[in-house]
């Protein structure tokens, strides 16, 4: 969150990380379906 947003890390507050993911929830969605993918032919390479 620090990259991203620009803030440093120790001045988020929760309140700053919730209005984060809220904003970014699609953005986060996609980034975890992208990591699964990414997991998925991983564990089919290491299985050849």
């Amino acid at each position: 969150m620090e990259t991203y947003s620009g803030m440093k890390a120790e001045q988020i507050t929760r309140g700053d990380m919730l209005r984060f993911v809220w904003r970014e929830k699609s953005q986060l969605l996609r980034f975890l379906r992208w990591t699964g993918e990414v997991e998925k032919y991983s564990a089919a390479g290491r299985e050849s």
